[in-house]
């Protein structure tokens, strides 16, 4: 009985419950026509089981949207949605949509058709087609030659994943307005030795021409075998003309090279650069273009050495650079120890700490004393790319800067899904609200102000705890 009765009341406050969650899109480039978005949605415990009554609104005129269940809280109820809706962007800053549960149907009209044949995916977003392999590994826009997922070892050996296993495909969202694959296998070289694994997401949109990628590479060795010349990510094509972000002129026969935080070169393909004295400069924007194909790299200069590199047959995206360079004078100390030099620089990716690193390292819990005894067996990198197949002229607003969405503030507290949680009020916690911005803004000054520093691919850490008075900053290697 007592089953029953909490049963009818949990259908009850389920179907009193009036979910209306202001969501905001950020639009910094100003693009107009219609985008599809995404948006996470926090949910409070009990308010909804599905999402069949959901509907994105933009006023009282309800858009085309899908939703997908991310989690769930214990008693089943929705925790997390993932809400794809097609925001008409009319060139603000700043738009106001809103998810609710009054809507009649649930609108998806968009034009991503998913078409599994026994070797492959066929993938139609209205703007694009593209090919994707089910048992063999290839993604190819159609009629086009596959992207290539490879690296090199310190000899020069090439690894692949079409040469590998591909050991799984699958089809991770499936709608109308956006679909994604996950593909997961073996690099391998010519000879068929298998070494380190990758995953790939891939994502398409409806109406786009862009691709999202995500890859990962995971390495399956110890330190001694575990060391790469090159980890990249290359689109075949034609190029004969060509651009680069950061790099005057015409870009075909170039590479640019985030050598640091704040420092990158650009160099000649044919006649490779030295490590600069002076750098050519100190953020580029991490994209580069060639023909119709434009290719966006996230934290770019952040997950330092990062290069792009423009051949006539390639365009090619490096994870870990084909022309790394290191500062031939560095004097490793007790200040910047904690930089890890070792693993941001030189042509190959050497996960072994030379000695003046260990000496430098001191005694105590330091993760760089550490570093002689650890393993990177396992240990990953993703690099998360934006492929425009049908780019205009100059990589626009919309490629470089996309749309954001995010629930607003007071959803999200309300939600309790991070707990309990105070919205922010300057005006009756003036006190507590003024500490915690100030606390903010220290972590932000010193990323900015510290340069390379805090940022690295190789680099991780939470916040900084020890101040170290002889040196004037916060020691990195205590975290």
């Amino acid at each position: 009985m007592k089953f029953i009765l909490n049963t009818v009341l949990f259908l009850l406050v389920s179907v009193a419950y009036a979910l209306n969650v202001g969501v905001t899109v950020s639009n910094p480039s100003g693009a107009s026509g219609a985008s599809v978005v995404r948006a996470g949605i926090p949910l409070p415990q009990g308010a909804c089981r599905d999402t069949g009554s959901f509907g994105v609104f933009s006023g009282k005129q309800q858009v085309s949207a899908q939703f997908s269940v991310l989690s769930r809280h214990p008693d089943n109820s929705l925790r997390w949605v993932s809400a794809d809706f097609l925001a008409p962007l009319d060139g603000s800053r700043i738009q106001k949509f809103s998810l609710d549960t009054a809507a009649e149907k649930s609108c998806s009209d968009g034009r991503v058709a998913v078409v599994e044949t026994q070797d492959a995916y066929l993938i139609d977003t209205g703007k694009g087609k593209f090919q994707v392999g089910r048992k063999k590994f290839f993604f190819a826009p159609e009629n086009v030659q596959s992207l290539e997922l490879y690296f090199r070892n310190a000899d020069g050996e090439k690894y692949s994943a079409s040469n590998g296993v591909l050991e799984s495909s699958e089809v991770t969202t499936r709608g109308a307005l956006r679909s994604s694959l996950r593909l997961e296998g073996w690099f391998a070289s010519a000879k068929g030795e298998k070494f380190c694994r990758y995953i790939l997401y891939l994502d398409f949109a409806s109406g786009s021409s862009v691709v999202k990628t995500a890859l990962t590479v995971i390495i399956t060795g110890e330190k001694d075998k575990a060391r790469f010349s090159e980890i990249s990510l290359s689109i075949p094509g034609n190029y004969q003309t060509g651009t680069i972000g950061g790099v005057k002129g015409d870009a075909v026969g170039k590479y640019l090279l985030h050598y640091a935080y704040d420092k990158y070169l650009v160099g000649n393909i044919s006649s490779p650069s030295g490590y600069p004295e002076t750098p050519d400069g100190k953020a580029a924007p991490g994209w580069i273009k060639g023909g119709h194909t434009a290719v966006f790299v996230e934290d770019f200069k952040e997950n330092f050495p990062s290069e792009l590199a423009l051949k006539r047959d390639a365009i090619v995206c490096s994870l870990w650079p084909t022309h790394g360079v290191a500062a031939p004078n560095r004097i490793v100390n007790d200040a910047n120890r904690q930089y890890l030099w070792f693993c941001h620089e030189n042509a190959v990716l050497d996960f072994n700490p030379p000695e003046p690193y260990l000496k430098a390292a001191g005694s105590g819990k330091h993760y760089v004393a550490q570093a002689k005894d650890e393993s990177c067996l396992g240990l990953s990198k993703t690099m998360y790319c934006r492929i425009d197949f049908n780019a205009g002229e100059k990589p626009d607003g919309l490629f470089l800067t996309p749309p954001v969405a995010l629930p607003d503030k007071e959803a999200v507290a309300e939600s309790k899904v991070f707990g309990p949680m105070q919205v922010y009020d300057p005006v009756k916690y003036p006190v507590e609200e003024a500490l915690l911005e100030r606390r903010f803004a220290l972590e932000r000054r010193l990323a900015e102000e510290t340069g390379d520093g805090d940022f690295g691919k190789w680099n991780y850490g939470d916040g900084h705890s020890i101040w170290r008075n002889d040196t004037a900053r916060w020691d990195d290697s205590w975290r």
